[in-house]
This record gives structure tokens, sequence and C-alpha cells, in this order.
């Protein structure tokens, strides 16, 4: 029997409505499986908006950045900058920058002695934020900032680093 057009297009229609019943199907199974939680009483979504509301965001007023060549660090340290300037924060700064943004002779590891003659350091103030183009001493940015800093900064791939340093 051969089959005729009306045939192939009741098949056709047939395939069509069964992939979108089975389509239906997985999404209404995929919601209730991962959404429904604690015994149907919350939705998932719910519950994760009440666990991370719990756990709130705390505004860090001590930061360490380590900057690198060709890896945004300007922008950050511009970013910090600012943050530093609409909260009041103190910031390492030495008396002198050099060439290139570093604070002192480029072959030189990080001391807090390099930023002894600082009028803000002569004062005694507490630092806030480090973001210095500098070889870095985590002892020593420790000292210089203090308990309860975070500490980052932003690497990129070193194929990337080379041909942006181009």
């Amino acid at each position: 029997m051969e089959p005729t057009a009306a045939m192939s297009e009741m098949k056709r229609k047939v395939e069509k409505w069964t992939y979108f019943a089975a389509v239906a199907m997985l999404f209404t199974f995929s919601y209730l499986s991962l959404h429904i939680q604690n015994n149907g009483e919350k939705f998932g979504t719910q519950l994760e908006y009440e666990q991370e509301k719990q756990q709130q965001c705390k505004k860090i007023m001590k930061v360490g950045f380590l900057k690198q060549p060709k890896c945004a660090g300007t922008s950050i340290q511009n970013i910090l900058l600012r943050l530093s300037l609409i909260n009041d924060l103190n910031v390492v700064l030495p008396n002198k920058i050099f060439y290139g943004g570093w604070m002192d002779d480029s072959s030189k590891i990080y001391s807090r002695s390099q930023i002894a003659d600082a009028p803000w350091e002569i004062a005694g103030l507490n630092y806030s934020i480090f973001a210095l183009h500098t070889r870095w001493n985590q002892k020593e940015v420790e000292n210089t900032l203090g308990p309860g800093a975070k500490y980052f900064t932003i690497i990129r791939h070193p194929v990337h680093l080379f041909i942006s340093g181009k």
C-alpha cells in the first residue's frame, strides 16, 4: 500500500504533537524535580533567595590588590582609588611614584620601609587599600594593611598576555 498525501500529512502532525508533548512533559518534570523542595512547602528559588538573604554581603574595607602588567590592573586600581575617595579610606602610596607606576626600583620586593618617608606613614595612619605596582611580598603587605584584609589579583592566559604586549 502506498501512503497517500493525506496519510503523510496526518503522520507529520502526529509526530509534531508527540514531540511537543514530550518536550512539555520533560519541562514539567524538570521544573518539579529541580524546584520543589522542603516537602513541597517552598520552591527552590524562594529558598535560595532566603538563604542568600541570611548570608548578606559584607562591605570589605581592607583590600590588597596584586597588580599584574597587561591584566586590567590599572582599571581595577582606578576603581579601588574611587572606592577610597567615596568611603574616605587611606591608600598605601609612596612619597614618589617612579616610571611605569612603580613605587620604587622595580627589582625590589615590597617592604613597608619603602613608604617610611611618606607623610601619611609618618602620621601613623591605618591603611585600607594596597594597589601599587610592586613586587609582591605577602607578609609585608599584611603588615601594612593589618588584619582582616582580603587579597586578589587578575591573571590572563600567557598567550593572550604575550600578544597584548606586542
